[in-house]
């Protein structure tokens, strides 16, 4: 496994409904030899799995709730390409609505009600993998107002020390209480 676990929601927000949008950039030159997760949405707490985009051993993309496959494969993309892969989560009262885009088109997309639940993590990458394949990330974002869609995300940089005190220190309890470097671009 090798993996980036990012938790977004503080647990003193608890859960949240979202909606919450991802997007990456995604290459894969071979397809695994078993299915492999390759990004889940957990509760803040750890190990309640609500969604999972999960790549099978032809190359292709499934969307899964905690238990089942949601619409069918998206097309191959084991194609030594990258493609832009969105997915999004929302809750409304007892269900989810989960979707996954491939290259901006829609690959799969439903409503479930099995373990219903906010989210506030992700974990990406080679999650539970019982083969051995090369991946390549780039660009990943999270919104949750609307997918990123294509183009790039400019990295901010601290121009000076900072942690987390410096959150509850200000006017507010963002990032925006950082400095940061002007974008270069790179």
């Amino acid at each position: 496994q090798n993996y980036y676990d990012l938790i977004f929601r503080s647990t003193g927000d608890a859960d949240s409904n979202g909606p919450f949008y991802v997007r990456w950039y995604y290459r894969i030159d071979d397809a695994p030899t078993a299915d492999s997760s390759i990004l889940d949405f957990y509760a803040i707490g750890g190990g309640t799995e609500r969604m999972s985009i999960k790549l099978n051993t032809t190359g292709n993309l499934e969307l899964w709730d905690s238990n089942s496959q949601i619409g069918s494969d998206s097309s191959a993309i084991n194609d030594a390409t990258f493609h832009r892969i969105e997915g999004q989560f929302s809750r409304s009262g007892a269900s989810m609505t989960l979707t996954l885009l491939v290259d901006g088109v829609t690959a799969a997309t439903g409503t479930t009600s099995d373990n219903v639940g906010g989210v506030g993590r992700i974990i990406f990458g080679m999650l539970g993998s019982t083969s051995s394949y090369d991946t390549y990330w780039d660009d990943f974002a999270l919104s949750d107002s609307a997918y990123p869609g294509a183009g790039v995300q400019i990295m901010l940089r601290p121009d000076g020390a900072g942690d987390t005190n410096n959150l509850t220190g200000g006017t507010g309890t963002t990032f925006a209480e950082f400095d940061e470097e002007t974008p270069d671009d790179a």
